[in-house]
């Protein structure tokens, strides 16, 4: 319960971010996402510092942090119309990035890992395989967005 009021916060500014990117205002709506960001990376600060192991606290709090850095790049890409596809595209690989220390955060940890990944892999294909099918993008934006 402490951490709701950061919590809470968080949703007032996604709340104002989904409003003002629906109404296509980017530069306030990438200035509300970065600072939306800095709640998620918060959250992640205040609880690495209960956490019971502080290497994994540690790598997840740094992936939080890039995932803050990719959402903001991410948002960049409409302010910055003339490098979208550069914007975007390093977006995605710095999303990558923090899912990757995500993944040797908790890996260690999980006691079936084959079989979860074996699963996490299945379930990725199937849901990658419909959302292309709904999507209309080139294949590169295709591609790089499903790597996180």
């Amino acid at each position: 319960m402490a951490h709701l009021p950061v919590c809470l916060i968080c949703l007032a500014i996604v709340a104002a971010f989904l409003y003002t990117e629906h109404h296509k205002q980017y530069v306030v709506a990438v200035t509300l996402k970065g600072l939306a960001s800095v709640c998620f990376v918060t959250l992640g600060i205040l609880a690495a510092g209960i956490a019971s192991e502080d290497l994994p606290a540690r790598l997840i709090m740094v992936g939080l942090i890039f995932g803050a850095v990719a959402d903001v790049l991410l948002g960049l890409r409409y302010v910055f119309a003339q490098r979208a596809q550069q914007v975007f595209l390093v977006g995605i690989l710095v999303f990558l990035l923090g899912h990757v220390l995500y993944l040797v955060a908790i890996a260690p940890r999980c006691p079936v890992l084959i079989p979860s990944a074996l699963v996490g892999i299945v379930a990725t294909a199937l849901l990658m395989r419909w959302i292309f099918a709904k999507i209309e993008a080139e294949q590169t934006f295709k591609l790089f967005g499903c790597l996180p």
